[in-house]
């Protein structure tokens, strides 16, 4: 009799010492020593996007394919006016004083295709300057400034002005000041929700970007940028890589 008490006992006492293997106990101790991913202009940025044209006067239309890789390359100063407010009056009375800053070249690389009978075959290959940009590391915004490039957004600043590309500081329900990434375009729009990339080395937020309550207009990664486009919305992000950190969406 005693025995079988005893063994009552440890078996009792066992199963309330052993763990769970499905609960996880977290060290009080622990330090999560991520930091936030930075802007950095060793960074590189492939796009693809998908384009469909009218090929003769039958109606027929035919598939292009562009790989577009953007990338930084040199420094320059150059004066420039900051667009800091949109308005009913477009771009007229709302720039700063006249500045110089620090800016990097923004040039890219892209590859054309088209179907031909089920066959993509290379149309056209180009290589430009995009225009220039500067990172106000303090308040985490990126700046864009063009050139001469004939492919630039059509609606853009004009020429000795620069205009915020992305702010990376953001919150949900924040509201997105005019940015050359949205195209241009004035209208209102915000921070409809945050959510956080799973990765071990650095801390990496997705914004999802709302043009009304129930439009999702694009996606900012803070220290990448836009997903759908380096300064338009026409593309989709496949791959991001710099000196210290890789990305594919």
């Amino acid at each position: 009799m005693k025995k079988l008490i005893y063994l009552s006992v440890f078996i009792s006492l066992f199963t309330f010492c052993r763990k769970d293997p499905a609960v996880q106990i977290q060290n009080p101790n622990e330090v999560d020593n991520r930091v936030p991913l930075k802007f950095d202009f060793t960074g590189e940025w492939t796009y693809s996007r998908v384009n469909w044209y009218q090929i003769d006067s039958q109606g027929g239309m035919a598939e292009f394919r562009d790989t577009i890789r953007y990338f930084i390359e040199g420094d320059t100063l150059l004066d420039r006016t900051t667009l800091i407010t949109e308005g009913s009056q477009g771009f007229q009375d709302n720039f700063s004083a006249l500045e110089q800053h620090q800016y990097y070249k923004l040039k890219y690389h892209e590859v054309s295709y088209n179907d031909q009978n089920g066959i993509f075959q290379l149309v056209n290959e180009t290589d430009n300057v995009r225009g220039y940009v500067r990172y106000d590391s303090i308040n985490e915004k990126l700046f864009i400034t063009y050139g001469d490039d004939p492919n630039r957004p059509q609606l853009t600043v004009p020429d000795g002005s620069e205009a915020l590309l992305i702010d990376f500081n953001l919150n949900i329900n924040d509201t997105l000041k005019w940015g050359m990434w949205n195209g241009g375009i004035s209208n209102p729009y915000f921070v409809n929700d945050v959510e956080e990339i799973n990765n071990s080395s650095y801390i990496l937020k997705k914004y999802d970007i709302y043009s009304n309550p129930s439009y999702h207009y694009a996606y900012i990664v803070n220290g990448i940028g836009s997903l759908s486009g380096f300064d338009s919305n026409y593309g989709k992000l496949i791959h991001y890589k710099s000196d210290n950190f890789e990305y594919v969406p």
